[in-house]
């Protein structure tokens, strides 16, 4: 019983330490982030664990995410428009989908019609929805699923190969 115990006990560590850190953000800490790494060439990919489309294009976000994960001048932030009573499916869809880009959650619902167009005029909210700055400045806003080709394009425009 006590071997049953510790096994289940070593499990439920195990799984716990395997589930990435979520913060929890408002739209001004969001603007706030990508602030910061206005310096980089920066994607962002709005989405959501009950956005099919969204899912479908996880595997090809993290592919570039994994490509130029060494690159000095690139980020990767995925932000989840989940509710945040859902953290914990959130953290657990990561786990599951190895998903190792940086998730936020932006829990500012309320304030949508706001933070929606100060994003991009065009945006109408849909997702996915992926956003791509380029030292400091919006460079790309693409309304739907991205394609390789388009993530392919921004990557030859804006990464050069790293040293």
């Amino acid at each position: 019983m006590k071997k049953l115990l510790f096994v289940l006990l070593v499990g439920m560590i195990s799984n716990v330490e395997a589930q990435q850190e979520v913060e929890v953000l408002k739209f001004e800490d969001l603007k706030e982030k990508i602030k910061k790494d206005e310096n980089k060439t920066l994607l962002i990919n709005f989405w959501a664990t009950w956005c099919v489309p969204c899912i479908e294009e996880m595997p090809l976000l993290m592919e570039m995410n994994e490509q130029f994960r060494n690159h000095p001048e690139f980020k990767m932030l995925l932000v989840s428009l989940d509710s945040k009573k859902s953290l914990g499916k959130l953290q657990g869809f990561l786990a599951k989908h190895k998903i190792d880009a940086e998730v936020v959650l932006l829990d500012d619902n309320k304030r949508m019609n706001e933070w929606i167009p100060a994003m991009d005029s065009q945006w109408q909210g849909n997702l996915p929805s992926t956003f791509v700055y380029h030292r400091g400045r919006k460079v790309a806003f693409i309304d739907g699923e991205v394609t390789r080709s388009q993530l392919q394009a921004l990557a030859d425009r804006y990464l050069k190969p790293s040293k």
